[in-house]
């Protein structure tokens, strides 16, 4: 049946359910699906429900069924309206991830990545988390440079209990589609951006670690840094 624009389709079956105290009864009634009203295909199911004869419905007839069914989408209205929001997100998520596929796998990196950034306005990093980050040796380098210095910083502080972090260059590699630390040029941009009030040093011999001071960490307990004291102007 249709109702309130979802599609609910329908069953009669019989089934065996659990009780609280380890007991078991036979139960029979209607297993129900919800879909989407635009869902002719019934591709994504939103919901699925039981309507128990002698519980949720008086009998097996169709049109107690019906009721049942009306009763349950206007209770659980509002419920099922955001899940069809969400499955129209994910549905044009994935459209336009296949989309982008479809370009990536006809067109060259340089032409692609002009028609990411400047044709459908996508930043270097929306397009590196959009699962593109090998386009990074067309991204503009400073810019990058930044993206991965906050990262750095952000995940750091969130992540250390003492201070100081550790970084490996494979895992920024991967990460940012980058080639640490032979690209010389992008590793000194990235440290021009790491911000100092927060960043009390750094060292790059290896991999990268970071030393935090510690009122910008929230999982460092004893917190011996003091904020720099405030001088008027005069």
């Amino acid at each position: 049946m249709r109702y309130r624009g979802f599609i609910i389709t329908s069953r009669f079956d019989r089934w065996t359910e659990e009780r609280t105290n380890g007991s078991t009864e036979e139960c029979s009634g209607f297993c129900c699906q919800v879909y989407n009203g635009s869902d002719g295909l019934y591709e994504n199911m939103l919901d699925e429900f039981e309507l128990i004869i002698g519980r949720d419905i008086g009998n097996m007839s169709d049109s107690e069924r019906d009721r049942g069914i009306i009763g349950y989408i206007d209770e659980h209205y509002e419920r099922l309206n955001e899940a069809v929001s969400d499955a129209i997100t994910n549905r044009t998520d994935d459209l336009f991830m296949r989309m982008l596929c479809y370009l990536f796998e006809n067109e060259n990196c340089e032409d692609f990545y002009v028609t990411l950034s400047q044709k459908i306005g996508m930043t270097d990093d929306e397009i590196r988390k959009a699962g593109f980050a090998s386009l990074a040796p067309c991204f503009v380098k400073e810019s990058y440079a930044q993206t991965i210095a906050e990262y750095l910083i952000d995940e750091g502080t969130a992540s250390t209990y003492s201070g100081n972090y550790h970084f490996d260059y494979t895992e920024i590699n991967e990460r940012f589609g980058v080639a640490l630390p032979a690209d010389n040029e992008l590793l000194d941009m990235i440290m021009e951006n790491l911000d100092t009030d927060i960043v009390s040093d750094v060292i790059t011999d290896g991999d990268i670690d970071l030393m935090f001071y510690t009122q910008y960490c929230p999982n460092v307990e004893d917190d011996e840094t003091e904020l720099p004291e405030f001088t008027p102007q005069m």
